[in-house]
């Protein structure tokens, strides 16, 4: 099972030296919104589904990629 928490979720138009540190870039999630990613297998452990139940959370398909390409 892997958890991964994604904030701050940016992209750049058409530009794909995404290692220079002088790249523009813009928003490509809402800044206060937070991805709350749960890949598993078979098996989803009871205290994560606990976890789940007490949180305002929506299940849900989501591609950070997809997302990017919005803009270029």
């Amino acid at each position: 099972m892997r958890v991964t928490f994604d904030s701050n979720v940016k992209t750049s138009y058409r530009d794909k030296d995404f290692l220079n540190p002088e790249l523009t870039v813009v928003d490509a999630l809402d800044p206060d919104c937070v991805i709350l990613e749960i890949k598993f297998d078979e098996f989803l452990p009871d205290i994560i589904k606990q976890l789940l139940s007490i949180i305002d959370t929506r299940k849900t398909a989501f591609s950070k990629y997809q997302l990017s390409r919005r803009y270029g």
